[in-house]
């Protein structure tokens, strides 16, 4: 009987990790070449399996797997390799054979250092060592000149080498949930990044370095410690997403609004008391989290962000709206919960694409017969107000599926409630409704998924 050796190689190698095999490409003529994704069992499976230098994607992962066998070095036609979900902490020596390499996965395993063989894989495109134990990168990392994805989120990393500059085509970095407490201003020479993840860290402050990264983004920095931003942000004139909820701000520099292309900004649990000057000029923005901040004031200005489609300003101090939030016309979801307001706001009533409206937890009476205007209006949230009667008009908003009214004070609804088409769901505990008028409610709405 004539041996192949490289196919009992893979067949070993099957047998210590009970792996599942991604293949593009098997030779032998008994299996479909149209199949991409295999699972191996124990009947003939010798014959099923292809040759170990036809495999280019090999998955073995969630198998608590300790050891991969040097007999990996067989697989010398391997493109992408998947080993994430096992108890890795080292690779073997004959990791270095698979030159074609282009994509690892190693997420979730025990490495505790950056494993050295990946160095000598210079084709390597996409790395992903996140959620491992990884407290340092060694300077060989400049060997990975074609690595364009690094994902090293969820390790103990408190700093990077040098030599991590010299990755030209990196694009992608990802460094949430490490230690670091200074911002590394090594990647700020990578002139092709363009997003960059330091969420869930320690960093107190952004060095003025970061305004060389011209093509970033995308920014994540929420969840850290940051206290003031430098006026070399911006600078990031292409930048498109920033997110710096749950830090100590308590200002923007007046330079932010010239990051004209921002479209999601998220500044969400800081205490900054007011906007910058020029926040206006942010034109492109659709996306503004500010809740959670010190603001009590809504500035005119807002008027002119025409692109806003989100905006949440809950849990802030602000009692009423300027004149020129009406202007908002794109807006789709507004959250002003937990303010002060004890009048709903008129401006609202004009936007007629609001979809989802959440005004709860503030002190308001009752509703303005104008709410009939917010005619693409289906989520209603208005709980824990002081809300005794509801106009009719509401009954006009033929989009509106579903009204919250908890800990309210209405004792009854109004009239034709029964001919809103959309209403699917009502909630309305702890108000005033006798058990008289919660019956007649339930007869008046039997389709409707009523909570009294």
């Amino acid at each position: 009987m004539k041996i192949n050796i490289k196919r009992w190689a893979f067949l070993l190698l099957i047998f210590l990790v009970g792996a599942e095999l991604f293949a593009q490409k098997i030779k032998p003529p008994s299996v479909n070449p149209n199949i991409r994704k295999a699972r191996l069992g124990y009947n003939n499976i010798e014959e099923a399996l292809p040759d170990a230098a036809s495999l280019k994607n090999l998955i073995i992962m969630n198998k608590r797997l300790k050891v991969i066998p040097e007999t990996i070095s067989e697989f010398k036609e391997l493109e992408s390799i998947d080993l994430s979900g096992n108890q890795l902490t080292e690779l073997p020596a004959g990791f270095k054979e698979l030159k074609k390499l282009r994509v690892v996965i190693l997420n979730r395993n025990n490495f505790s250092e950056f494993p050295s063989v990946l160095t000598e894989l210079e084709n390597i495109e996409v790395l992903d060592l996140s959620n491992n134990k990884i407290t340092s990168i060694g300077k060989e990392i400049e060997n990975l000149k074609n690595l364009k994805n690094l994902k090293l989120s969820v390790n103990k990393l408190s700093n990077l080498p040098p030599e991590i500059s010299k990755l030209t085509n990196l694009t992608d970095l990802i460094l949430d949930d490490n230690d670091f407490e200074l911002f590394p201003v090594n990647v700020s020479k990578l002139n092709n990044l363009t997003t960059l993840g330091l969420s869930n860290n320690k960093i107190k402050e952004i060095t003025p370095e970061i305004g060389k990264m011209t093509n970033l983004k995308k920014l994540n920095l929420k969840n850290n410690k940051i206290q003031t931003l430098p006026k070399e942000i911006s600078k990031l004139k292409s930048l498109e997403f920033l997110e710096l909820e749950n830090n100590l701000l308590t200002t923007l520099p007046n330079e932010f609004s010239q990051l004209s292309e921002l479209r999601n900004l998220s500044l969400g649990s800081n205490d900054i008391q007011r906007l910058p000057e020029g926040f206006s000029m942010l034109t492109k923005l659709q996306n503004l989290d500010f809740s959670n901040n010190r603001s009590e004031i809504v500035p005119p200005e807002i008027g002119k962000l025409t692109n806003l489609v989100q905006l949440d300003m809950n849990n802030c101090k602000i009692s009423s709206l300027p004149k020129t939030f009406a202007q908002l016309v794109n807006l789709k979801s507004l959250i002003l919960n937990n303010c002060n307001f004890s009048e709903f706001p008129q401006e609202i009533t004009e936007m007629k694409m609001l979809i989802t409206l959440d005004i709860s937890k503030n002190k308001l009476k009752t509703l303005p017969p104008t709410i009939e205007k917010m005619s693409s209006l289906q989520t209603l949230k208005m709980d824990n107000n002081e809300i005794e009667s509801l106009p009719k008009e509401i009954t006009k908003l033929s989009a509106l599926r579903t009204i919250f009214l908890n800990f309210n004070k209405l004792k009854s609804l109004p009239d034709d409630m029964e001919k809103m088409p959309e209403l699917k769901v009502l909630q309305m505990r702890k108000n005033e409704i006798t058990d008289e008028e919660k019956e007649a409610i339930k007869n008046r709405l039997p389709n409707v998924r009523l909570s009294l």
